[in-house]
């Protein structure tokens, strides 16, 4: 009697799990996919073109590390969105967007990644950028905190700042809300661009 009952504990959590499946895969099927995007830069401050610029690996505070959009409900609760679904992993998002709105502004070829290896890796210029909070509300907007610092090669920290940046979506749509949130990297990359840019000219 005990492997029977076994065998219908067994049968019960394999077709709970198909049942789950089964609304995952729906809810997906049913799902917006969004992206967020680089943004025109509003200032260029140009660096020499042969300039090497690395973007670290972009650390993310872990409550972001989620595939579907946060609503902020109130000042404690955040709220997953059923239906609406980020197209790729948010961290490899953040990671491009922010490398192709510094490349723009610095104007320069491209922002290398991390993994960068290449010629001038010795001399080249290192960003390293966390995400403390990032998300927002249809009523109030985006918010965006970050820290981020400035390396030259394996040297000590040359500059460091924090960045709280607010951005009004002024439309009740998720559309909206993400295209806030590509408005508040771009400006991070602006207040970026220009303290990089500074620093570097002051030392060549």
């Amino acid at each position: 009697m005990r492997g029977a009952s076994n065998a219908w504990i067994v049968l019960i959590v394999g077709m709970a799990a198909a049942m789950v499946g089964g609304c995952s895969l729906l809810s997906l099927e049913d799902a917006n996919f969004y992206l967020l995007l680089p943004q025109a830069a509003k200032e260029r401050h140009p660096l020499p073109t042969d300039t090497v610029v690395v973007l670290n690996r972009i650390a993310l505070a872990p409550y972001l590390d989620s595939t579907r959009l946060l609503l902020q409900q109130s000042d404690n609760r955040l709220q997953q969105a059923a239906d609406r679904v980020w197209a790729e992993s948010l961290q490899d998002n953040i990671q491009r967007v922010v490398a192709l709105n510094l490349a723009a502004r610095l104007q320069l070829p491209r922002v290398e990644g991390p993994s960068y290896r290449g010629e001038g890796f010795k001399q080249a210029w290192r960003v390293s950028l966390a995400i403390d909070y990032f998300h927002g509300s249809m009523v109030d907007g985006i918010e965006l905190h970050t820290y981020w610092q400035l390396h030259y090669g394996d040297k000590a920290t040359l500059l460091q700042r924090q960045e709280q940046i607010h951005v009004v979506t002024g439309f009740n749509s998720y559309d909206r809300l993400v295209e806030g949130m590509s408005r508040a990297l771009a400006e991070l990359a602006d207040r970026i661009a220009t303290a990089v840019a500074q620093s570097i000219n002051s030392r060549q």
